[in-house]
């Protein structure tokens, strides 16, 4: 019977990031637009704090919370 060889170690590469994105050129001058949300809320409701919402992507099996 052959003697076990260990198995041959998994190399990991991992990519680091050498520099930040560039800069967002569309994401300011949205008032008409924040304007139409701000008219679907019922009124009263921009008092207190903030609502928010955050997601990984990753899909989650039906049913789950």
């Amino acid at each position: 019977m052959a003697a076990a060889t260990a198995p041959e170690p998994i190399t990991v590469v991992t990519a680091v990031p050498q520099q930040l994105p560039s800069d967002v050129a569309h994401f300011t001058g949205r008032e008409r637009e924040l304007a139409g949300l701000d008219a679907l809320l019922p009124a009263g409701t921009g008092e207190g704090g903030a609502t928010v919402g955050a997601g990984d992507g990753r899909p989650r099996p039906r049913g789950s919370p």
